[in-house]
């Protein structure tokens, strides 16, 4: 370039277009962590106990959240001794909101944030 007033306004577009489009990528980025980890709530809860006890006599059960959408949003495994203590338990997160073919792998969040925390599970 020739004239240095040509390229500084040209430089100047330049900025004006990067600020709104990565204002606008900064938008949607924060709008869809949001809504993939804020915007579910769990409106079913269902015990699965199987029948027959271990040898131990100890009783193991899953118990399953689900979303409004039917979509699995937790799993805890729950095992009770014969007096009823709860002697192993953990609570697996499924995340929801995938992208198409993306597996949907689990994850635990810590004892406070959770409504079945881990009990023994070495």
């Amino acid at each position: 370039m020739s004239n240095a007033s040509h390229y500084n306004a040209g430089r100047n577009v330049g900025d004006v277009v990067s600020i709104i489009v990565g204002a606008a990528e900064a938008l949607i980025g924060g709008t869809e962590a949001v809504a993939g980890t804020g915007g579910t709530v769990v409106t079913a809860e269902t015990t699965k106990t199987i029948q027959s006890p271990g040898k131990d006599g100890a009783t193991s059960k899953h118990i399953i959240e689900t979303e409004s959408k039917g979509n699995t949003v937790s799993k805890t495994h729950k095992v009770t001794d014969q007096k009823g203590n709860t002697i192993h338990q953990h609570q697996d997160f499924v995340p929801q909101n995938l992208l198409k073919g993306e597996k949907a792998n689990t994850r635990q969040f810590p004892d406070e944030w959770v409504k079945y925390p881990n009990i023994n599970t070495k």
